[in-house]
């Protein structure tokens, strides 16, 4: 965006925007209860290892999708891995007393525990000068158009 006097200033819309273009890629969940977070993501060439800095001990955004259609964004300061590992977690009712995903218990109502055609993407992102990730998460949901991601609404 260019101010009134010609200057280029990047909104918290343009940040999001450069996510998503920078972050095409919809990864799929592979249940593995013998690694550290319980799953892996992978796309049909297989599974991507080499991404798993990407998301374990990283911070950023992501989104959870079902067909066509987003379901919910989510944000992380510390691991975006162990944010989706607890989303998993409490769809399959394997949450400990002191995790819990609330959007996630409102997926197990509506669709169980049915991980099928479930993608995620992958947002690393620090925040950005002036704008938090919290910023950046409620652009991205303005963009994604969640379903899960209304305060309040129970299925």
């Amino acid at each position: 965006m260019i101010n009134l006097v010609g200057e280029h200033i990047i909104s918290v819309d343009d940040i999001a925007d450069r996510l998503l273009s920078a972050n095409p890629e919809y990864f799929k969940i592979a249940i593995k209860p013998d690694t550290v977070q319980g799953f892996e993501l992978y796309t049909e060439e297989g599974i991507l290892k080499e991404y798993q800095q990407c998301y374990y001990m990283v911070d950023g955004m992501y989104s959870i999708h079902k067909g066509t259609h987003c379901l919910y964004v989510g944000e992380s300061g510390r691991s975006i891995g162990t944010r989706l590992s607890r989303w998993i977690k409490e769809i399959n009712q394997k949450s400990r007393p002191d995790e819990s995903h609330s959007a996630a218990k409102k997926y197990r109502s509506m669709w169980g525990n049915d991980l099928n055609g479930m993608t995620v993407r992958l947002y690393p992102c620090r925040e950005q000068g002036s704008f938090s990730r919290k910023q950046i998460e409620k652009a991205l949901i303005r963009k994604l158009n969640p379903l899960l991601n209304v305060r309040g609404k129970t299925a």
